[in-house]
């Protein structure tokens, strides 16, 4: 599914199964808020940084445990049979999503040293992006495929982290694939690209159910990052292939353009005051930021990452970069 989340994207903008260690040779340690490579992380799908150690899941369906400062091979935490699509991780447990079918992904969870797997749900559809909170995990539905296009069935639902039924939050949805989660609400875009559904922009839903608010209504919404105040979301300016990202008050109103005419935008969050992404522009990848709520864009680091997500110690940004390592720099 995060290939089928990738090719959406870009259609809006126009080792051995027995090895235990994750490659040979690795990186030299690196200093405490020191820039560099952590880790060499081949077919890396996703990965998330918590308390000393980075955990990735890849392409061969192995979760992996790395320390934030590198210096020694990968751990393997376990081992699944088909590609890992998802990883987070909390307090005591990490979180994470394999394909389980086609269209279908399977949610489980181990403790955050390695051991028993527990399924926390089965053959989940359709997946785009998930989001968790101290209690739930959420994610966005696609939808069904049918032939070349998606019913106007998307969704977004969750499920505790212990396991239980799946709830569903808002449903009849158009081609949603964005995701997240505060304030006691889930926030989401829908792409209005479902067949017979032209419904498109940012919305909002208690994270228990109730009433959907429409935040914003117009373009395509492909990311979405929210604080105390604001909403972030990148709207795909169709029949352009350019993509601007925006900023619309939490309780509604106008939204405001802080970065314009970009060729691609994804990966948006909040941190420490400052909106970070992935970007690319003329033919040039990027990190770029911008400091809340009216700065102007930076770059962060000129890099081509392999996937959108980026996460944060207490001053680096780490990412996965396209020739399959986690690296880390200044923020």
């Amino acid at each position: 599914m995060r290939t089928i989340k990738t090719a959406i994207l870009l259609l809006l903008v126009a080792t051995s199964a027995s090895a235990r260690r994750h490659a040979i040779g690795w990186p030299f340690a690196l200093q405490p808020c020191i820039p560099g490579t952590v880790a060499f992380a081949a077919g890396v799908a996703d990965f998330a940084v918590n308390g000393g150690f980075v955990y990735f899941g890849d392409e061969n369906g192995v979760v992996w445990r790395v320390p934030r400062e590198g210096a020694t091979p990968a751990t393997e935490l376990v081992r699944i049979p088909t590609e890992v699509l998802w990883v987070e991780v909390d307090a005591t447990r990490v979180y994470f999503a394999g394909l389980s079918g086609e269209l279908t992904a399977d949610i489980f969870s181990i403790p955050k040293g390695g051991g028993a797997m527990t399924t926390v749900a089965s053959a989940v559809l359709t997946p785009g992006a998930f989001a968790t909170d101290a209690q739930f995990i959420y994610w966005v539905s696609l939808g069904t495929l049918a032939g070349e296009d998606f019913l106007s069935d998307g969704a977004v639902r969750r499920v505790s982290k212990s396991g239980g039924t799946v709830q569903t939050l808002a449903g009849g949805l158009s081609l949603p694939i964005a995701i997240t989660v505060a304030g006691g609400n889930v926030y989401y875009g829908e792409t209005g690209i479902a067949a017979g559904n032209t419904s498109a922009g940012l919305r909002r839903v208690p994270v228990d159910g109730g009433a959907v608010t429409k935040l914003y209504d117009s373009l395509p919404v492909g990311s979405v990052a929210v604080d105390d105040t604001n909403a972030y979301f990148a709207a795909f300016r169709l029949g352009t292939g350019l993509v601007d990202i925006d900023r619309i008050p939490i309780g509604g109103g106008t939204p405001v353009v802080l970065a314009g005419s970009l060729d691609f935008a994804d990966g948006l969050v909040v941190q420490s005051n400052n909106l970070y992404y992935v970007a690319e522009n003329n033919e040039t990848a990027s990190i770029q930021a911008i400091s809340l709520p009216n700065g102007s864009p930076r770059v962060i680091r000129e890099v081509e990452t392999r996937i959108a997500r980026l996460a944060f110690d207490e001053c680096l940004i780490y990412y996965a970069t396209s020739a399959e390592t986690i690296a880390r720099s200044a923020r």
